[in-house]
């Protein structure tokens, strides 16, 4: 059984490495963000992935992170659900809705919440 703790661990290892690599050194919030963004960019590259895919992966993480949070030895059953909402400039915002594992687009363009 692997513990939270293990898992942040591996998590600080992965950020070091990027933070040495392009933020001179130093973990911090934004470098967090930066690498989260970077995978978005892996995932596109990498594995072809279109937007709404990787929007789907980012809320796959996101579930799993808040299962294992909050199971109390660190292996849930199952992952949390998570929506992910995203706008972009002049466009409809796009929902993702993991109980139907498909994207609805609003007819009328809405501002996020």
């Amino acid at each position: 059984m692997v513990s939270n703790t293990e898992r942040a661990e591996w998590a600080k290892m992965a950020l070091q490495a990027f933070a040495d690599e392009c933020a001179c050194g130093a973990i911090s919030e934004e470098t967090v963000t930066d690498l989260l963004c970077d995978v978005g960019h892996f995932a596109q590259q990498e594995f072809g992935l279109k937007t709404d895919d990787i929007v789907k992966l980012f809320s796959t993480a996101i579930g799993a992170w808040l299962a294992e949070a909050r199971s109390f030895d660190g292996e849930p059953w199952d992952n949390e659900i998570v929506k992910i909402v995203y706008s972009r400039k002049s466009e409809a915002i796009l929902d993702h809705d993991e109980t139907q594992n498909n994207a609805k687009v609003p007819s009328k363009p809405r501002t996020p919440e």
